[in-house]
């Protein structure tokens, strides 16, 4: 049986009658079992099949990886190649492209969460890691500028998930402040708050992308080396820290700017005296 429908099923009922009921109950039992398998191997062929495919929501037009919570779960999409939904302008969710099971057994699940399960974010995240298709427009030679400055910019009037909003979303900041903070956060970033070395008053958020958050931005091994250096820093220290400008939502962060601005992500970071 090629197809199973509902119908096939409907229609099979109907010709029962209440004579043949003790032939027509198995029947249908097995009509139904065997549409459940064929669905299950459609749906698996579709997942898996010979090259994974990827599920795309085509209402938000974010595609999903094999093994994540919302592989197929969407009310609208479709499965497809990786790189087909790459070329329909389709983006990875939270950022990471897919990559299939190596030779070790590591799945492409393994390699979104760290061996503490930490999950990485959504809102803007291309951007907050440097996948967004606007990432080609960064100018990497570093702008000196101080705390204070960057909480003087004007507000960004809009947020694109996959776009960069205003101009100082294009430049690399390089900042002297001193750091003030620095914990984990649930979407895996470093959260540090930073502030006028001479105002601890007047502060900003600064934030290092664990590198399995940020899979295919080329920047991974910055994310991590980044990561290493900070959590030598004594808090209180002065320090130089680059990171790209970003503008964030305001949600009651920990050492939020004025306008919500940030370094994110941070590209490198240093003690100094």
């Amino acid at each position: 049986m090629k197809d199973c429908k509902k119908a096939e099923v409907s229609a099979q009922a109907n010709r029962c009658t209440s004579p043949s009921l003790f032939y027509c109950v198995p029947v249908l039992l097995a009509l139904l079992l065997v549409c459940s398998a064929n669905t299950s191997g459609r749906d698996n062929e579709a997942a898996v099949g010979p090259t994974p495919k990827v599920w795309v929501n085509t209402s938000s037009g974010v595609y999903h990886c094999p093994g994540t919570r919302w592989y197929g779960k969407s009310n609208v999409g479709t499965f497809m190649e990786q790189a087909e939904a790459q070329r329909k302008g389709y983006w990875p969710a939270y950022g990471k492209t897919c990559h299939s099971a190596s030779t070790n057994g590591t799945s492409e699940s393994a390699a979104i969460e760290n061996s503490s399960g930490a999950q990485c974010g959504l809102e803007r995240w291309p951007v907050k890691v440097l996948t967004d298709k606007d990432r080609g427009l960064v100018d990497f030679k570093p702008v000196d500028t101080t705390v204070a400055d960057l909480n003087n910019l004007k507000l960004q009037e809009t947020y694109p998930y996959d776009r960069r909003g205003k101009n100082e979303e294009l430049r690399v900041y390089r900042v002297r402040g001193r750091l003030l903070e620095m914990h984990d956060e649930a979407d895996s970033d470093l959260h540090l708050v930073i502030a006028e070395l001479d105002q601890p008053e007047v502060t900003m958020i600064a934030e290092i992308p664990a590198p399995f958050c940020a899979l295919g931005s080329g920047h991974e091994g910055e994310y991590q080396t980044a990561r290493a250096d900070v959590r030598r820093i004594p808090l209180g220290s002065p320090i130089e820290i680059q990171g790209v400008g970003f503008f964030d939502t305001m949600h009651g962060q920990t050492g939020v700017a004025i306008n919500g601005f940030e370094l994110h992500p941070v590209l490198r970071i240093r003690a100094i005296q």
